[in-house]
């Protein structure tokens, strides 16, 4: 850890769990040493700062592919190691991004978006709208619906999400972006 220049959290989910992580290797955030911290957004900023943690990066809108830009655009990233701290499975498609600007790119996994039996899932019905956050969680969404995913629309929060969406036959209907206003 000490050796990373920055962490990049893309979830409060993230940050609980490389707390955890960290308990249970025995360390604390003195581990991180001098590495600088970007956040997807003001929630998951917000949460990092209750633990302490000051937070160098936030991009006005809160997906992957606009933190990444951020960084690139905002910061040196040549010759920089960045540890992408997310749910796990396939490296995101931002991470390109951040390889192009001249950075190491690692991942860690520490969680995973797993089916639920969940009564509202069973509930979606032809015509209804679900808006998806993340791509695992149209992945997820799918899996469990009753009904045909194409007679489903869907609102999607960043374009992983809505290319997933698609992938898994729902009508994407658009996509939001969360956008910070001015403070």
């Amino acid at each position: 850890l000490r050796a990373l220049d920055w962490l990049v959290f893309s979830s409060r989910t993230g940050v609980t769990s490389f707390f955890e992580a960290l308990d249970r290797a025995g360390l604390d955030i003195r581990s991180i040493g001098d590495a600088r911290i970007a956040a997807v957004g003001p929630s998951t900023r917000r949460f990092l700062e209750t633990r302490g943690l000051r937070v160098d990066c936030v991009p006005a809108v809160h997906d992957g592919e606009n933190l990444a830009r951020g960084l690139s655009e905002t910061f040196t990233l040549t010759g920089t190691r960045i540890l992408l701290i997310r749910c796990a499975g396939a490296m995101p498609g931002w991470a390109e991004i951040l390889r192009e600007s001249g950075a190491a790119i690692a991942q860690a996994g520490l969680y995973e978006t797993r089916p639920l039996s969940s009564p509202i899932l069973e509930q979606i019905a032809p015509g209804d709208v679900v808006v998806f956050k993340s791509a695992s969680a149209a992945r997820v969404c799918a899996e469990a619906v009753r009904c045909d995913t194409s007679t489903v629309r869907a609102v999607c929060i960043g374009k992983p999400s809505a290319v997933t969406a698609e992938r898994h036959g729902f009508a994407v209907v658009g996509r939001a972006l969360v956008v910070q206003g001015a403070a």
